[in-house]
């Protein structure tokens, strides 16, 4: 092979080409490291700047923070809740948060952002660049204590969220780096200033709406009833409602909300509570400092209510009787002017009579007209048809000659009184017994004669042509003489049915288990209903007064008819009533709208059972200083999502608000912390004066009154009551004797055995043995009328017995017996239905003199026997719908303006505030009356919590002459400067 040298290359090439390729290797890699430090040095300075930013964003985020803060601390401390020129109250604060909050962010960041902010080589700048915002923070709020009936809100704006536009620069000095961008500042504000905002607007609203005047109201019922009873039962206290305890009352009210709503409330004035309401001989400071306080927070309404009480015995229960119904429905049947008209028709009969005329073969020598024979006929069982016959031997005058005349006696009714035809074998006497007492019943059996008092035999016998034979005359209705004891039977029987009904038709309520007085009226009224029906048929008793469908005898049928119609009318008087609160109702309404337009009967009975359910359990917990339990976010990847405790601390001022006049020492503003009035609605006789049933309680009330005027050393009292004592008695005088003869004249039984003059001289004869006084007492207990009713029952009785002497041996002492009884009960009706006019007629004059007395006594409380006879005066509204008065009820209007000059609210547990001095500071919320500035506008004011409550309260009490009521003083008590126009 032959070598070839042309592809060699010369090593000293090679070797200069490996130097070149090293050198540029080189080359690059020197490259490559200067590139790497300086990126490296890049990136150190990139993370500076990103740090320098991270930092700045954070302490832009806490400033904000702290901003609103301070901006929260400084309007919590001056909120406005009027806005001037007007608007939102939670508007005009939240920009005054804006405001405020810019401007010491903008002052945080001017005195560390502009030019004095050095993270490393970079200077960071930062400014505000529009208005900051907030977002509320919504979270839920478990309280340890809570009202009782009416919960307080469990969702607040607790905290607020803050943001604010902010533009942050860095800039690197000795370079050209200049860095800008938007930052949103976004802080949650650790301040509960909204919380405390929104604890305080609840609590203002639960003061003028329905939790607080539930308070007031419940305490008001267990207030009233306590002292109502003591009243009842012991006369005392005078007054039953008094101004100084409904103080108590507010002040009680406002306590419970606030440790509802706060769940703490000021311990000073918690002190002084307890202080008026169970000690007041001791000073708030001593009960404050007692080592067993905590007893007070077991506050109990009722101790409001019996502070010096004589007695604080309550009825459970209350006894409804129909008794008032009997015995009214009694009396009016006993003097029942128609009594006589119903026997009269009880012996009443349809009677015609038949002729037949037959000439007499022989002579009949004697004149006129002879009765051959007379005999019964056999009557229907029910006593209609044929039932008597005589035949006459009649002498035609001047000619000798004679007819025999035969005439039956036709009874086409009989027994008229409601129906007829319905006694058994009414033509022949039959036995009756009634009570215990066997009576000879004559029915009937008179009835020919009867007849022939309407249509004497002799006039048919002398009258062919009048009365020619076949005639069949035409009937003529006639009364029989009959039996004088069957209307004082009667009477006795009702006397004794009356006893039996007011024995058996009763019924016991318990209070408690109504709601309000028109479900108990309605209740016993019904239950009383039930029970008159179920014994109806007893009462009724018809199987004594009938045989089979026939009565026994017309004297039974007339008694059975009495009896019925006694029923009858009780039972409609029980029906009448059932709906008895609706008239109780229509009186209070007519007596509610002088004083207030929003209440009446219908709210009463609302307060009454909202009442009822709260003082099921008294005890209210006042406490101060529990821990509650606050809870935020509702998803698990919520930010906001945490629990923590809240304490809170009030400061209230004054502790305890009364009605005199408080002055702010910081501020030198003056106000009446209460203004309260109380009106008794049913004070003075009220309706007293126009009822006939309480007629005995105003001359009771006239008689004490005119015992004791000259007592108060009160020419005006003393003049007026006098006139008044004289007027009552001339007027009574006068009204007796034309009441008594009015109701004699209307009396079929009683005409003609009184004479006018009888009833003059026996009314004089009383009154002018008395003076005015005398008769006035005697008048209020019954001693006079009962005087001149035995008189002049006695006089009927013996002019009634003479009369019926005169016709019959017969039945002279029982008839005698049911007139006097007659007499007497209408002489009583007449002289209560005298009364009743007279204390009508001067009601006025009444009224005035009752007012004047117990304004003038009201400054002798000390006199016990001025204190005895405003005892007796009488006071609320007699029950009396529509029959009977079976209690007595009053009703108070109450009213309160309240306002709490100075209210603090701290949040204890969370002092987040910065203080230089003191460290830190915690959230406050203050309410009291100032101006709130802007510059040298006014903004608005705040206000102080005022609070305001219209509510109302009954007692009833069995019935009783003096009734329940206000009786010192007026019937309307309002504190000092209650009409004063508030600040």
């Amino acid at each position: 092979m032959l070598e070839d040298d042309s592809a060699r290359v010369p090593f000293a090439a090679i070797g200069i080409l490996l130097i070149m390729i090293s050198t540029a290797t080189s080359a690059y890699l020197m490259k490559m490291e200067a590139t790497g430090t300086a990126n490296s040095i890049e990136d150190e300075r990139e993370g500076e700047l990103n740090e320098a930013l991270a930092c700045a964003r954070a302490d832009v985020d806490n400033a904000l923070n702290i901003a609103c803060m301070y901006a929260e601390e400084e309007v919590g401390e001056k909120p406005i809740v009027n806005v001037s020129g007007g608007g939102s109250p939670q508007e005009a604060n939240m920009k005054r948060l804006q405001r405020m909050a810019g401007r010491r962010l903008s002052e945080c960041l001017s005195a560390n952002y502009q030019g004095g902010f050095y993270y490393g080589d970079y200077v960071v700048e930062a400014s505000l660049e529009g208005d900051v915002t907030f977002e509320t923070l919504k979270m839920s709020l478990a309280r340890t204590v809570d009202h009782p009936i009416m919960q307080c809100n469990t969702t607040y704006a607790a905290y607020y969220v803050a943001s604010a536009p902010v533009k942050l620069r860095v800039t690197r000095p000795g370079s050209s780096l200049d860095h800008s961008e938007a930052y949103v500042a976004r802080a949650l504000v650790t301040s509960r200033y909204p919380l405390l905002e929104q604890l305080t607007e609840e609590y203002e609203a639960r003061l003028n709406g329905t939790a607080a005047l539930a308070d007031v109201t419940a305490a008001s019922f267990a207030y009233t009833w306590a002292r109502g009873y003591c009243q009842y039962f012991t006369g005392s206290p005078a007054n039953i409602v008094d101004n100084e305890d409904l103080a108590l009352i507010s002040n009680a009210a406002s306590m419970l909300e606030q440790g509802c709503v706060y769940n703490s409330v000021d311990p000073v004035s918690l002190a002084s509570l307890a202080r008026h309401t169970y000690d007041s001989s001791r000073s708030t400071a001593d009960v404050l400092n007692d080592s067993g306080l905590s007893y007070i927070n077991q506050y109990d309404f009722s101790n409001a209510s019996r502070r010096s009480l004589q007695s604080d015995r309550e009825p459970q229960e209350y006894r409804f009787n129909a008794d008032e119904i009997v015995d009214k429905e009694l009396r009016a049947a006993i003097a029942d002017p128609v009594s006589r008209y119903q026997v009269d028709r009880a012996y009443s009969c349809r009677i015609h009579v038949t002729i037949q005329r037959k000439p007499m073969a022989e002579g009949h020598s004697d004149t006129g007209s002879v009765c051959k024979e007379s005999y019964p006929l056999d009557a229907n069982e029910n006593g209609t048809g044929p039932f008597f016959r005589e035949t006459w031997k009649v002498r035609e005058n001047g000619t000798g000659s004679a007819e025999l005349v035969t005439v039956d006696f036709i009874m086409d009714e009989c027994s008229m009184l409601n129906g007829h035809d319905d006694v058994r074998s009414p033509h022949k006497e039959a036995d009756f017994t009634s009570m215990g007492k066997n009576y000879v019943d004559s029915n009937l059996a008179g009835a020919v004669d009867a007849y022939d008092e309407a249509l004497h035999i002799k006039r048919i016998l002398s009258d062919p042509i009048g009365y020619p034979d076949g005639y069949s005359g035409s009937t003529r209705e006639v009364t029989c003489e009959h039996n004088e004891w069957v209307e004082g039977a009667s009477v006795t029987e009702i006397k004794a049915l009356a006893a039996k009904i007011k024995g058996d038709v009763g019924v016991t309520l318990r209070p408690d288990d109504y709601g309000s007085y028109a479900e108990m009226v309605d209740a016993a009224y019904a239950k009383m209903q039930e029970q008159f029906l179920e014994n109806y048929t007893a009462y009724l008793s018809e199987q004594d007064y009938r045989d089979g469908p026939v009565f026994k005898t017309c004297g039974a049928k007339y008694a059975f008819y009495k009896r019925q119609a006694f029923l009858l009318r009780i039972g409609a008087a029980l029906n009448s009533s059932v709906n008895s609160s609706q008239e109780i109702g229509r009186k209070i309404d007519g007596r509610m709208k002088d004083y207030s337009s929003s209440m009446n009967s219908s709210t009463l009975n609302e307060n009454a059972r909202a009442s009822r359910s709260m003082l099921d359990d008294t005890k209210m917990f006042m406490p101060f200083g529990l821990n509650m339990t606050l809870e935020g976010g509702e998803g698990k990847d919520d930010p906001y999502k945490w629990r923590e405790d809240v304490a809170l601390a009030i400061d209230q001022r004054p502790n305890y608000l009364g009605v005199d006049e408080y002055t702010d020492p910081e501020t030198g503003y003056r106000v009446r912390p209460l203004k309260v009035r109380n009106v008794c609605l049913f004070a003075l006789p009220t309706d007293f004066v126009d009822s006939s049933q309480a007629t005995e309680a105003v001359l009771d009330g006239i008689d004490a009154v005119a015992g004791t005027a000259y007592r108060l050393a009160s020419e005006t009292v003393t003049m007026e009551t006098s006139r008044l004592v004289e007027d009552v008695s001339i007027s009574a005088r006068q009204a007796m004797k034309d009441e008594i003869n009015d109701a004699l004249v209307h009396d079929q039984d009683l005409q003609g055995q009184l004479t006018g003059d009888d009833v003059e001289s026996c009314v004089d004869e009383a009154f002018d043995s008395r003076t005015p006084e005398q008769a006035v007492s005697d008048m209020k207990n019954g001693t006079l009328q009962r005087e001149m009713a035995e008189s002049l029952a006695r006089k009927a009785r013996s002019q009634a017995g003479r009369e019926l002497a005169k016709r019959t041996g017969q039945y002279v002492d029982c008839y005698g017996d049911y007139i006097e009884a007659k007499a007497k009960e209408a002489i009583m009706g007449a002289e209560e239905k005298a009364l009743t006019s007279v204390v009508s007629a001067l009601s006025d004059d009444i009224k005035q003199a009752f007012k004047d007395y117990m304004a003038e006594a009201a400054s002798k409380d000390e006199d016990a026997a001025i204190g005895a006879a405003l005892k007796r005066i009488p006071m609320g509204l007699p029950l009396l719908p529509p029959y009977g008065w079976w209690a007595t009820m009053n009703v108070w209007y109450i009213e309160i303006y309240g306002e709490i000059p100075y209210l603090a609210v701290y949040d204890t547990d969370n002092e987040p505030v910065p203080d230089a001095l003191l460290g830190q500071r915690a959230t406050v919320y203050v309410r009291r009356p100032m101006l709130i500035h802007e510059g040298n506008d006014i903004a608005g004011r705040n206000e102080p919590v005022r609070f305001h409550h219209q509510t109302c309260t009954f007692i009833i009490v069995p019935p009783g002459a003096q009734g329940v009521g206000d009786k010192l003083g007026g019937w309307e008590e309002k504190s000092t400067g209650f009409d004063e126009a508030s600040a």
